[in-house]
This record gives structure tokens, sequence and C-alpha cells, in this order.
């Protein structure tokens, strides 16, 4: 509905003018009358017409000041003059005034009509214009602020690490005023972006609150808080009301929730130090706890490893490729991770880590078909984003047999003589703490039967081979290397430095020291 005023000294023109227009009511009304210009600039000033209906001769102020003046001030109202005088003074400064219509009095219904229905069409596509234009603006800005969430999105996950500027008004005001905090929301399924949008204008933080997901990972979400400057003398009081309203808005029964709070950020280029400081804290997460939320502290570096008494059984069963036994022995270790007093994500995460890289030092030792499925850093970023116990079970499962069955056709042990496989076992792991009993285990035979078996096929006893073995690689070490004798010592399964000393001149009847001086000497005649 749009509005007019009539400015007039003559109140019947005034009535009459209105009386003429009442059959276009529905499209446009009389916001009032003024019998000159001095009052129709206060009349204008209070009700903000649309359409001025002006004579050009009055008293006081005359039409063509009035015209003047509002231009000046008004000019998105649309004028049309009525007048009784053909004076060329008065319709040129209807034209300079770009009126829509002068109408010469007396005028019909008609002529005043079409004039008003003119007006009407004008700001019907001036509206329609400026809507147009407002909907680009509100388009160009919502496109400024994807990008922006791109660009912070990058930033956190450390894809760019340069300064960008800020495209969006939105959040060029915000980050000007303010300080961030982030949020990295785990979920072990997906949950509802939409909702924490909605819980942030819930608890008054709409505008200062971005919800980002996870380019790469449908579990993961960050939600980007922002507090004015000086902040908040309670920040973490809040942010754990704010914790604690997230997990009870996304809580289900099927569901494990868990979130890591970042500290304070002076501006966005700090965002992949914040996200990394939500990972610090997501992984004090412990076996048995649900639905919790964890402030970034400092390391602790009084956190105890993990012993896993299954660790070397656990390498050969992946290396022969048994993948039954490798799923059961991750179900043990597992439950050792469970049974930790205190075990953190953390330390599971540090503990399979190293169990990978020791399980792929076996891996790239065949062929260089089976070489580098993952390298380290890929199991790293991996990690990264892994925040519940159960996820990092089902990759190493995945992991575990994924590298048993790529050696299964070239295993070492992919033979049928069982004594040969106890002498490969013997001959790739004889640093390590190597007995007939943990061997007879590994290919599931009696220890006395193992022990039998072994002596009749090869002539010596086990232990007797295990120390040939050892003695024939501490010699190479002597001759080979300048490494001090107690590195060569624990290098060949050792840590007993006398003892090594005692088997060394069993075997070769020299000391170390001798047999190093011996060789040496030779080497240089």
């Amino acid at each position: 509905m749009y509005t007019y005023i009539i400015v007039d000294d003559e109140i019947l023109t005034r009535k009459g003018t209105i009386k003429k227009l009442e059959p276009l009511k529905e499209q446009i009304i009389c916001a009032g009358e003024a019998e000159n210009g001095e009052e129709a600039l206060k009349l204008i000033e209070q009700v903000m017409p649309n359409i001025l209906i002006t004579d050009m001769y009055m008293p006081t102020m005359d039409g063509c000041d009035l015209l003047k003046r509002v231009r000046e001030v008004y000019p998105d109202i649309h004028i049309i003059v009525i007048s009784g005088y053909k004076d060329f003074l008065y319709a040129k400064t209807a034209i300079e005034a770009n009126v829509i219509n002068y109408i010469l009095k007396p005028f019909g219904r008609e002529e005043i009509q079409s004039a008003i229905l003119r007006a009407v069409e004008l700001l019907d596509n001036s509206k329609s214009n400026e809507i147009k234009l407002a909907s680009l603006k509100d388009e160009e800005q919502k496109t400024k602020f994807y990008y922006d969430l791109n660009m912070i999105q990058s930033v956190i996950l450390g894809y760019n690490s340069t300064n960008f500027e800020l495209t969006s008004e939105k959040l060029k005001i915000i980050e000007k005023m303010h300080r961030s905090v982030l949020l990295t929301i785990h979920s072990t399924k997906v949950f509802d972006n939409s909702k924490l949008c909605d819980y942030a204008l819930t608890i008054g933080h709409g505008d200062l609150s971005i919800f980002i997901p996870h380019p790469n990972n449908k579990f993961i979400g960050f939600l980007l808080l922002f507090f004015p400057i000086p902040l908040p003398q309670k920040l973490d009081t809040y942010l754990k009301d704010i914790c604690k309203g997230i997990i009870e808005l996304l809580r289900d029964n099927t569901v494990c929730l868990s979130i890591g709070i970042s500290s304070p950020k002076e501006n966005l280029i700090q965002l992949n130090e914040a996200f990394a400081e939500t990972v610090q804290a997501l992984n004090q997460r412990r076996y048995n706890e649900k639905d919790c939320f964890y402030f970034c502290t400092k390391e602790d570096s009084s956190e105890k490893p993990v012993i896993w008494e299954n660790e070397d059984l656990f390498l050969f069963r992946v290396e022969a490729s048994e993948k039954e036994e490798v799923g059961t022995l991750l179900e043990d270790l597992f439950e050792v991770f469970q049974n930790k007093e205190e075990c953190t994500l953390l330390e599971a995460k540090f503990y399979c880590a190293d169990l990978c890289q020791k399980t792929k030092s076996l891996y790239s030792q065949y062929n260089d078909t089976l070489k580098g499925q993952e390298n380290s850093q890929s199991v790293q970023r991996i990690f990264s984003v892994i925040f519940h116990f159960d996820e990092l079970k089902e990759y190493l499962i995945r992991f575990f047999t994924n590298i048993s069955l790529s050696m299964k056709i070239n295993s070492v042990y992919a033979i049928d003589d069982v004594t040969e496989k106890m002498k490969i076992y013997i001959e790739r792991n004889y640093r390590k703490d190597v007995s007939i009993e943990f061997v007879s285990s590994l290919f599931y035979l009696n220890r006395s039967y193992c022990s039998h078996l072994f002596k009749k096929k090869t002539g010596v006893n086990f232990a007797d081979y295990l120390t040939r073995i050892r003695i024939e690689r501490a010699c190479y070490l002597l001759k080979e290397t300048d490494q001090i004798i107690y590195q060569i010592s624990k290098a060949v399964g050792y840590n007993n430095i006398k003892y090594f000393f005692r088997v060394f001149k069993k075997v070769t009847g020299k000391t170390p020291e001798q047999y190093r001086t011996m060789n040496k000497v030779r080497s240089t005649d």
C-alpha cells in the first residue's frame, strides 16, 4: 500500500482530488493535506509519503520552492503537479523537478487517476529493483560469507597458514571486535548440523558463532565462538555450560559425544593452533567415558607407556598372515587399554602408532611391490581425527588385516617345514627375548616336541642355535662397525654385558675386544 499527500490552498480542490482517487484505495491512500509549501514540508517529514500532489500557485511557499526542496531532501518521492496556470516558469520548474505528470485545472477523474496509476507503476518498478538489488547484495554477502568459511576451514586444518582478509561484512566486524574459541565436536555417528546453529541462537550466541563442518569427516564439526574484548571473567564456566547444552541437545543412546575446547585466540590465523589444542584436549578421553568435554592443558610427560605382553606374538601373526588370530589379539590389546588405570586415548594412539610402524618395518622387508601402502605420516593424519577407542580399533583391524593379506603369498613363513619356520623366526628376531616356549607357541606345538624336532632336524638344540646366530651377528658388528661393545651386546639380544662377554668368549675363544683388535689388524695387512 502506497500513500500520498495533497498540497493546495483551496480546500475544495483538495477534497475533490481525494474523492476522485477513492476508487484506487486498495493501492493508495491519502496520508494528509497541506495548504502551502511550508506545511507540506512538515507533513512530508512526519508521514514520508510515496507521492506528492501539489498546486504551483500558493501563499507563503509556492510550488516552485516546494519542488526544489523536495528534490534536494526527498528525491525518492514521485511528484504530480496540478495547476490552473499555463505559466512557462511553472512548467519549466516542474520539468527540472522531474515530475511524472503536469495536470491543468480543472481536471477530471480519469486524468488524476491515470497520473496516480503511473506513479504507482513507477513505485512498483522501483520497489522491485530495490528488492532485486537487495537480493543481489544478500547473495553477494552470502557468497563472501561461504568463501570466508572455506578459508577459515582451511586454516583450522592447516591447509593455509598465511594471513588472509575476510570478505563478508559480518565476519569483518566480528573479527575486529572479538576473540575466538574453537570447539571441536566429535560424534560416533553423523549429527544434525542445524541443531547446533539453532542451539547457538537459543543461548543468545547466534550472531557470534559459526558452525563449520569437517570437509572429509562427517563425524567431526567445528563450532567457532566469538567473545568481546575484554573476555568475560567466567569464560570457562560459560564454555562448560555451552558444552553441556550441546551434549544434551545431541544426546542419543546410540551415540557418544566428546568436545575439545581451545584457549582464546586473538586472530583467525591462529585457528590451526586452536585445532591442535582441541585435538590434545580430546585425546584426554578415558576408555569408558561417554559424552564428555575437555579443555586443552599442558602435555603431561608423566603418562606411563602401554606394555602389551603379546606384542611379539601379534607381529608374528601379522607377518604370517593369520587374519583371525590378528583380530583376536587386537581385542586383547583393547582389553589392556580398558584395564589400564586411567589409560588415555593419547596413550593408546602412541602405542598403536608404534605398533603400526613396527608392522610396516616387517612389511618393507619384502619385495618392492609390497612396500609403503601407508607411510607414518598418513597414519598420524588418520589418528589426528580419531577420538574414540572403538574408531581406533576399527581402523587398526582394517590396517593390519590389509598388511597381513598383502604378505600372505610372499611371507617367509609360507612354507610347510616347521623347523625352517623356527630358524627363520630366530634369524629375524634374535635381538628379542626369544625362548623355546614362545617359539613353540607361535607354531601351535608342544614345547618338548618342538625342542626334540628342532634338535633332530638341525643337529643342535634351540638355545645353542640362537646363541650361534647372535654371536655371528656380534662378530660382524665388531669387524664392520665402530659401535661400542655395550651397544653391540644389546643389538644382538644381550642386555647383560657381562653375560655377553662370557658367551662370546665361550663360542669364539676370545673376548670381544680381542676379536675386534685381531680383525682390524688383519684388515690393515
